[in-house]
């Protein structure tokens, strides 16, 4: 399903992974947002997962449910919502995800996202059973497994997590439509172990190209990093592309800020495909094809469709 490094770009071939669906337009990691995001064309949807305490697999992004677009069965905005983990699957279907709270941060910055009423936090199987709709060159997922790997819960469950995430993707025969992914590498070290032939990326802040921005204090890579698995950061100089090469990982998905053409033809040069992650601007997105990646994560999903056919060239 998904290419070797570099391969598409020689073909003047870019992949469009909607991020969360589309959260510029729609209520993100829902049913409405995935499928307006496949209706245009978008083939990769990046997701996020996590378990709920009765090993349910859910598509949504934040640990604790959020004031700025979770309402509770009563239509009340929550404010000091519950954690995902701590709650069943039935008990999490009683939020609404559907709109963003007027007057908050989030609101301000996605004006255009419709509101809508009586949207749920879906699983993964029905993100799945959406996806199996289309053919599997039109409907993939690139899945983000959230974990922090500074809590004893997150690192408790590892294990867990990763099985049946397995087990899900075996039974619904989706294992050649997905990429895999997490911060926390551990995660996807385990992966790699129990079933190698799943693809999967590694995801990354670094520590020298966030001061000033809203990721400061956000960073994944540094000397001692608890979010890099086995991973050496020393002993590969402090290299990304050189600690994933080790792990015959597939793709580098890296904060966008963090790249330049120079860290793209190092991890090509190793075999991986580089995502840039979450590219919104216009001028973003040029500069992310100008330097060469292999995929660009977006909220916006058609801005990078119109830039590419500007340029002549095409997605997938």
């Amino acid at each position: 399903m998904f290419h070797v490094a570099g391969s598409l770009r020689q073909k003047g071939i870019v992949e469009i992974q909607g991020h969360r669906g589309a959260r510029g337009l729609l209520a993100e990691n829902t049913l409405p947002g995935f499928a307006y995001a496949l209706s245009i064309g978008v083939c990769i949807l990046e997701i996020d997962i996590q378990m709920t305490r009765d090993g349910v697999l859910v598509v949504t992004h934040d640990f604790r449910l959020s004031s700025s677009l979770a309402r509770d069965d009563k239509g009340s905005w929550v404010d000091d919502g519950p954690e995902v983990i701590d709650l069943t699957y039935d008990e999490l279907r009683r939020y609404d995800v559907g709109g963003l709270r007027s007057g908050t941060d989030y609101a301000a910055r996605y004006p255009d996202q419709a509101f809508l009423n009586g949207i749920v936090i879906p699983s993964l199987d029905e993100v799945m059973a959406l996806c199996r709709t289309k053919p599997p060159h039109e409907a993939a997922l690139n899945i983000e497994i959230k974990s922090d790997p500074t809590r004893d819960v997150h690192r408790q469950r590892r294990g867990q997590v990763i099985d049946t995430l397995i087990a899900s993707l075996k039974q619904q025969g989706f294992e050649d439509r997905v990429i895999v992914q997490s911060f926390d590498w551990a995660l996807i070290d385990d992966l790699k172990d129990k079933a190698p032939d799943i693809e999967r990326a590694y995801l990354t802040v670094e520590e020298s190209e966030v001061e000033g921005d809203e990721l400061r204090g956000h960073a994944t890579v540094f000397r001692g990093s608890p979010w890099l698995g086995r991973s050496d950061f020393d002993a590969n100089g402090g290299s990304v592309a050189a600690m994933l090469a080790k792990e015959q990982a597939s793709f580098w998905s890296a904060f966008y800020r963090d790249l330049t053409a120079e860290k793209v033809a190092e991890a090509h040069r190793l075999g991986l495909g580089v995502n840039a992650w979450t590219v919104n601007d216009f001028v973003d997105i040029e500069h992310m094809i100008d330097i060469g990646v292999d995929g660009i994560i977006s909220d916006y999903p058609a801005r990078v469709q119109r830039v590419l056919m500007d340029r002549g060239l095409r997605w997938k």
